[in-house]
């Protein structure tokens, strides 16, 4: 999570700031005291600071209260009340006015406000925000500096729009072409209820569309815009839908606080940061977040208010992203604990493609029908044999739904023929052979058999156009690919075909039982491929090997020593040598950034299987990976059969050998010497 500073007066802070909008965010509070204080307030709403100024120092001159700064000139603090038309001054007492204050026009009830054409000082941090029943700006002309454009007051170059009449009747208004910048608190309190801003608009400031009570449609698709400022739309409490562009990468502190209208919003893929508060206060009860986003705030989703999160808030994402962590996310420092549901986005389509179907009870089954197609929602049979029946209620199964069998503890299960797809999660631990039929075209996912732990057999009907079968393996037809090796097939040694050219994702996963494996025809090994094949310990691979995928190996820790040759172009991370670390996992869980890299990610909790070593050509693809991740590399080597063997070790035989050899002959001649010797002496 993305931490701002989180103090009791950020509340407090933001409603300060909207009440004043000036550019420094400095509030003019009245008191007792004979000194006043302006109160100033950071772009995150926080209090930063307090700027006293002495009472002999503002001076009062009919409705106007001033200071004299040091050039001469008059900074104005207040304006009164004002008629119905308000004309900024020029000067005051003789003095030439050169700034306004940010709180000049609290009490200013104008709803016509005349710029003249000799105002030279700067208004385009917009000092207007609380004339909320102005109806009408008006710039004389010669003003070098600002200009009118239908009663809305933009710079002389019309680039920015410094700010809307709050006072305004229109109810629609789009943003005219040109401009470049909607600056602070623009559109404070305005009546409008939909608003569109065009592509030309590069800039939002902070508050620009905040307090807009009426607005229900903000439009900002056909902007290119990165970032929403601060506050954007704070306590806009009709809102209703607001379209962002698929360019945002940063919504940032409060952007739609209080926004109490707002049941939706959809996040653009381009989006990496969610600010402090930013959605507090809506009326959502879910959001889905993209997995791009690395960075979400203190009470960003899900909060009624600072302390009181929404009951039953749904995070939906990706697993393992910045979307999951936040649902648990807390912090002992602010004694807060995020406790919120996290739900993947395929589950969450699926529930909605769920509650969507008709459903159906028949027997032991739940089926729904949908146009042509009839979906098998749920078996729960007991038979340890099961054959699903051709028909339910007169119609084709062409569908096993998610999660289908998961209450069935069948052993051997046949589908009828007309199935043509099979869901995630379909089937239960209770599995352990399964024959598909003739008319299974395929599985929705990469591991449909994940969770069988119990699977030996899978067996494809005669007829099958896609799919085939031989000693309880699956294929596809011509077995060029192996799809799936059941975990618990109890062989301890694999040969595949010679047609195998590749083994497809988490194909042999968690067979605790394998130990020795034949590739000799395979070129490319998927993700996963074997992941937590715990006994394996002996790979042949073949010389024409081209692709070993991400964590393919993973987890295979009684492998020691791999060969792979020159003609090998890649191999994913964590593909050999690695072996799960659960203390690891732990230590990173409990101080997180310890572990980060220099991008501020955490790396996986793997570790090194202990003494493993890769033989590899020089120069290859596999020996950089081994130099990459400190493995022993042997580049010296050949293979017999299943075993590698170091030509190193050969040699150093070979020369103890010849060593041991001229010892022998060393010690022959010294005894036959020694003999020699021992008969001349007799003699």
């Amino acid at each position: 999570m993305n931490y701002y500073k989180k103090t009791a007066a950020l509340a407090a802070g933001l409603l300060i700031a909207i009440s004043a909008c000036t550019p420094a965010f400095t509030a003019f509070a009245e008191t007792e005291n004979p000194d006043d204080d302006f109160v100033m307030i950071d772009d995150d709403g926080n209090v930063i600071g307090k700027e006293t100024v002495s009472e002999g120092d503002i001076i009062t001159s009919g409705d106007y209260k001033y200071t004299v700064k040091d050039d001469g000139t008059v900074s104005v603090l207040s304006c009164g009340h004002g008629g119905e038309t308000f004309t900024l001054p020029v000067e005051i007492d003789g003095k030439k006015v050169s700034h306004i204050d940010g709180g000049a026009f609290l009490e200013l009830n104008a709803k016509k406000i005349i710029i003249p054409a000799a105002v030279g000082y700067d208004l385009t941090e917009n000092p207007f925000a609380s004339c909320i029943l102005t109806e009408e700006f008006e710039v004389e002309a010669g003003n070098e500096a600002l200009c009118s454009v239908n009663n809305v007051l933009f710079t002389k170059d019309k680039k920015k729009l410094i700010a809307y009449p709050a006072g305004a009747a229109k109810k629609e208004y789009t943003i005219p072409e040109g401009t470049e910048t909607i600056g602070t608190a623009a559109f404070y309190e305005s009546k409008l209820e939909s608003i569109k801003v065009p592509a030309c608009v590069t800039k939002l400031e902070r508050h620009c569309f905040s307090a807009m009570k009426s607005l229900k449609l903000a439009d900002l698709s056909e902007t290119k815009l990165k970032e929403l400022p601060p506050m954007t739309f704070a306590a806009s409490s009709a809102l209703t839908e607001a379209k962002l562009p698929e360019t945002l990468e940063k919504i940032e502190v409060a952007a739609f606080m209080d926004c109490s209208s707002l049941e939706t919003i959809t996040l653009p893929e381009s989006l990496t940061s969610v600010g402090q508060s930013a959605f507090q206060g809506t009326a959502m009860k879910k959001v889905i977040i993209p997995a791009s986003v690395s960075k979400i705030g203190y009470n960003a989703f899900g909060y009624v208010d600072e302390e009181t999160p929404v009951e039953g808030f749904t995070v939906i994402g990706t697993p393992n992203t910045e979307a999951q962590t936040y649902c648990t996310d807390g912090d002992s420092e602010y004694n807060y604990q995020n406790q919120f549901t996290f739900k993947s986005y395929d589950d969450y389509q699926n529930q909605l493609d769920f509650q969507n179907l008709d459903m159906k009870s028949y027997g032991d089954y739940m089926y729904a029908v949908d146009g042509e197609e009839t979906y098998l929602i749920l078996c729960d049979s007991a038979e340890d044999t099961l054959v699903v029946p051709d028909e339910i209620d007169g119609h084709v199964i062409t569908s096993i739904y998610k999660n289908a069998f998961q209450g069935c503890i069948s052993k051997e299960i046949t589908l009828p023929e007309g199935v043509k797809t099979i869901g995630e999660d379909v089937f239960s631990d209770h599995l352990v052979s399964l024959t598909l039929p003739a008319s299974f075209e395929e599985f929705t996912t990469d591991e449909p058999f994940v969770n069988c732990s119990k699977l030996k057999s899978l067996t494809v009907a005669e007829g099958n156009e896609k799919y085939s079968s031989e000693n309880g393996i699956l294929f596809n037809k011509d077995k060029s690919v192996l799809l799936i090796y059941p975990q618990a097939k109890e062989d301890e040694k694999a040969v595949l075909p010679s047609s195998v050219k590749a083994i497809a994702v988490s194909a042999f996963c968690y067979n605790e039982h394998l130990k020795v494996l034949d590739l000799s025809s395979v070129e490319a090994v998927g993700d996963y491929a074997f992941d937590g094949c715990t006994a394996l310990n002996t790979v042949k691979f073949s010389e024409n090997l081209k692709d070993v995928g991400y964590c393919a190996f993973l987890g295979c820790r009684s492998l020691k020593n791999v060969r792979v040759y020159k003609d090998l172009i890649s191999i994913g991370e964590y593909a050999f040598g690695y072996d799960y670390d659960d203390a690891l996992e732990m230590k990173m869980h409990d101080d997180p950034d310890k572990y980060k890299d220099e991008n501020g990610n955490i790396p996986k909790p793997y570790s090194l299987v202990h003494s493993f070593r890769m033989y590899a050509d020089a120069d290859s693809v596999a020996a950089q990976y081994a130099e990459d991740c400190g493995i022993e590399t042997v580049y010296d080597a050949f293979t017999v059969g299943y075993t590698n063997v170091d030509k190193r070790v050969i040699y150093l035989g070979s020369g103890v050998l010849g060593l041991g050899v001229l010892g022998v002959i060393i010690k022959l001649i010294t005894s036959a010497a020694k003999k020699s010797k021992a008969k001349k002496a007799k003699k």
